[in-house]
């Protein structure tokens, strides 16, 4: 567990002093207090820093990764001495690749399916919207709008 002061904690993750002094104020992180020279000072654990502060800058002291809480995927654990994948790890890479293209297949598949669906909707409904607009022209629509003809329009036949 490796400390900091506010100055270098805010130096390492790229983050103001006042930020850091009102989220210690607040509770989102923890830190001991402790005077020097009469001086109140804090020291913040960098893996309470790591949780809410993006690492910018590389830190001076000795620091694992697991302090830091960075996570690193599960086959970084099965390097040979080298540094080199194991080839159990390298088989089970491929064949998780596989997968994953097996599935973006699949997917892609679904996407021209649902591409085609989608099509033969848009179609049928611009035939309905033909056919309505059709049928409205054919109905029937009253010349008087619902009004009486008057006697002189029934006497003549005009409007």
């Amino acid at each position: 567990m490796s400390l900091l002061s506010i100055s270098s904690a805010a130096k390492t993750f790229n983050v103001s002093r006042p930020t850091l002094a009102k989220a210690l104020k607040e509770g989102r992180i923890t830190g001991k207090k402790s005077e020097k020279n009469g001086m109140e000072t804090w020291q913040i654990d960098t893996a309470e820093l790591a949780r809410l502060y993006k690492l910018r800058k590389p830190i001076a002291v000795n620091i694992s990764s697991e302090e830091l809480e960075i996570g690193q995927p599960s086959y970084m654990e099965k390097l040979n001495d080298n540094g080199s994948l194991t080839g159990e790890v390298v088989i089970g890479l491929q064949s998780e690749l596989q997968a994953v293209r097996a599935e973006l297949d699949a997917l892609r598949t679904s996407k021209a399916e649902a591409e085609r669906e989608l099509a033969t909707a848009q179609a049928m409904a611009e035939e309905r919207k033909r056919i309505l607009d059709d049928m409205t022209k054919l109905l029937i629509k009253p010349d008087n709008h619902g009004r009486k003809s008057g006697f002189w329009s029934r006497l003549f036949g005009g409007q």
